[in-house]
C-alpha cells in the first residue's frame, strides 16, 4: 500500500496533536532539555552535616549508628558519577524518620528542617 501511494505522488503525512497549554515547539530542528531532577551536591552537604552533628544528637546509640549509616549511604550515592534518585531517597527517608522521632532534640530539629527543605 505504501509503495502504491508513493508511486502515485501521495506522500504519507504525519499529524501531531499536542494538548496541554504549554508552549511546545515541534520539529526536527528543536531540542528539549530536561531541567527537572535534583542537585546531588545538596544531598552531599546534608549528609556531611548529619555526620558532623551525629555525636551531639541526643538519641540512643543504636539510632545514632543508623543515622551514621544512612548519612554515609546518602553521601556515597550522591557523590557517585550517576546518582540514582531512588537510591538517594532511601537513606534520606531513613534519616528523616529517625530525626522526626527525636525532634525534641534541638540538633535533630535543625537537621530535620534542613532535610525537609531538600524534599520541596
Amino acid at each position: 500500500m505504501k509503495d502504491f501511494l508513493m508511486q502515485n505522488g501521495h506522500l504519507p503525512t504525519l499529524c501531531t496533536n499536542i494538548h496541554g497549554g504549554h508552549n511546545i515547539q515541534v520539529g526536527s530542528e528543536n531540542t528539549q532539555n530536561n531541567n527537572a531532577g535534583f542537585d546531588p551536591s545538596q544531598f552531599v552537604a546534608f549528609a556531611r552535616e548529619v555526620l558532623a552533628a551525629a555525636p551531639r544528637v541526643e538519641i540512643a546509640d543504636a539510632l545514632r549508628g543508623q543515622n551514621v549509616r544512612d548519612a554515609s549511604r546518602l553521601e556515597e550515592e550522591s557523590t557517585s558519577p550517576a546518582p540514582e534518585p531512588s537510591r538517594v531517597r532511601r537513606p534520606l527517608d531513613g534519616l528523616m524518620d529517625t530525626l522526626l522521632q527525636h525532634s525534641t532534640d534541638g540538633v535533630a530539629q535543625l537537621l530535620y528542617e534542613t532535610g525537609r527543605s531538600l524534599l520541596t
